[in-house]
């Protein structure tokens, strides 16, 4: 196969028409890097120290995921609006419209109460 100008590469090293750049595929029993995660991020024996402020380091022990989806489920609850957005995608698979409905109280922030009428909320 002839070069030409505004070609990339190297023409004895291209592939041809028609030609796999892996004609064996994949070896059988080969793991994308999704489904490592996966398996990852939900083995119950999972074991890693944390970087702990009053403790120095403690062991946690379970499935990543129960840890992460209980961090920020306490954030969501603290106001944290990220949080909750990111608990309603992924849980409810919607965003969440968490409104007073005309209450003082908005329950789902602990109790947080709304002192203006332009939706700003103080503690």
């Amino acid at each position: 196969m002839p070069f030409k100008p505004g070609q990339s590469g190297n023409p004895d090293t291209m592939f041809k028409p028609g030609e796999s750049g892996n004609p064996q595929g994949k070896p059988k029993g080969s793991k994308h890097i999704s489904k490592w995660i996966q398996e990852m991020v939900e083995d119950e024996d999972f074991t890693t120290w944390i970087s702990d402020v009053r403790e120095g380091f403690i062991e946690y022990k379970g499935a990543p995921m129960t840890a992460i989806v209980k961090s920020a489920v306490i954030k969501a609850i603290a106001g944290d609006k990220d949080a909750r957005d990111w608990l309603a995608r992924y849980g409810y698979k919607k965003e969440m419209d968490i409104t007073t409905n005309g209450n003082d109280i908005i329950p789902i922030l602990g109790g947080i109460t709304k002192q203006n009428t332009n939706d700003e909320i103080e503690s």
